[in-house]
């Protein structure tokens, strides 16, 4: 969720077809360190770049990032800009094409 007190509107990610709050399953997780930096890390991307900037998509691109990185070892989330893209758009199969 993203809150924006100027607007006083809250944003949630990802959401079904509907519109409905509906959370991402993560199966085999790999390694939960980094899922948080990941999720601030996208977010902060989201926001300075002009075509992911509106408050739903900046917090379903973070929220994207921070889902991949459980699929990742280490600190560090490797996924492309076109992988989080991709999983935000629906690809949720689980794999990552790298």
């Amino acid at each position: 969720m993203l809150y924006g007190a100027a607007s006083d509107n809250a944003s949630f990610a990802p959401l079904d077809a509907d519109g409905n709050y509906q959370s991402y399953e993560i199966k085999n997780i790999v390694d939960r360190v980094g899922g948080g930096d990941s999720f601030a890390g996208g977010l902060i991307f989201a926001l300075i770049t002009p075509e992911l900037s509106d408050p739903q998509t900046a917090v379903k691109y973070a929220v994207a990032a921070s889902c991949l990185k459980h699929s990742i070892k280490g600190d560090f989330n490797y996924s492309t800009r076109s992988e989080v893209e991709s999983l935000m758009g629906g690809s949720a199969s689980g794999r990552v094409v790298r």
